[in-house]
């Protein structure tokens, strides 16, 4: 890694654009992907109709759709990272596949939804009702769940990278396209992140843009084999690493400092999955 020649003042003024950038990337590439949505106006999850706005305690702006009625919406296999959800109602929405990566969902009504299967990594819960909802197969790893109402609710517990040992094979193709998602997904903000602050920048497949934006992120292909437990090992130790480079540009940059455990400065644990 080399190191980063640039100020804080520097990193203040372009902080905006980081997950900006990221944001509309995600977002462009959910809408090309076709996700099905209610012709209901209010069903409208498009970023030209969510404005940016700095949160208290997270050090970087975020789609806001706070306090929106998304009852009954179908918002399936939607690409929506980076957003507050705060105080809205998604009661009995299809929100399955859908990506809320590093989302806020605080004192949300979620009451029946269908989360399963969504992208759930490092979102907030916390206050959000969750009764009866539906989080099976979902990517949950470091969501809070503090104070979360989930009487009824499947798999609303948070979860860690670790050793899945056997698994049936119908379990394990999933456990391995959810984890491939979720690379996919940090890898994007990994280049992002490489891309704003001119470190690594080598390591972005096809070089930073002139606007100094990462190329937009892509959905990993199909995974067709017969998986096992290390196909799920082996992804596990590369989220392990993702997010240990995620976390250190974080501290280096002072930048969405809230999404690293224990807070900065950064000392990674030792990967659990190594002997």
């Amino acid at each position: 890694m080399s190191w980063p020649s640039s100020s804080g003042v520097w990193r203040r003024s372009r902080r905006r654009r980081l997950v900006a950038g990221v944001a509309v990337i995600v977002l462009t590439a959910g809408s090309a992907a076709g996700a099905q949505v209610s012709a209901d106006e209010r069903c409208d999850y498009s970023y030209t109709d969510a404005d940016w706005y700095e949160r208290d305690g997270v050090g970087s702006p975020l789609l806001d759709f706070r306090d929106r009625d998304f009852r009954h919406c179908d918002l399936s296999g939607a690409e929506l990272a980076f957003a507050d959800f705060s105080g809205s109602d998604f009661s009995a929405a299809n929100l399955s596949g859908a990506n809320f990566g590093y989302g806020f969902f605080n004192d949300a009504k979620l009451v029946d939804a269908d989360l399963s299967g969504a992208m759930l990594h490092g979102v907030d819960f916390s206050g959000a009702d969750l009764t009866g909802a539906d989080l099976s197969g979902s990517t949950r790893i470091y969501a809070d769940f503090s104070d979360a109402v989930i009487t009824g609710c499947t798999d609303c517990t948070q979860t860690v990278p670790r050793d899945t040992g056997s698994v049936q094979p119908e379990q394990a193709l999933t456990d391995v396209e959810v984890r491939d998602r979720l690379i996919a997904a940090q890898e994007a903000l990994l280049n992002a992140y490489r891309c704003l602050f001119d470190v690594d920048a080598e390591a972005v497949p096809g070089g930073c843009g002139e606007n100094g934006l990462a190329p937009p992120g892509v959905r990993p292909p199909p995974f067709t084999a017969t998986p096992t437990a290390e196909d799920i090992q082996s992804r596990d130790r590369l989220i392990i690493a993702q997010e240990a480079i995620l976390n250190t540009y974080r501290c280096w940059f002072d930048i969405d400092t809230q999404a690293v455990p224990g807070g900065c400065p950064y000392d990674p644990a030792p990967d659990p999955l190594l002997p």
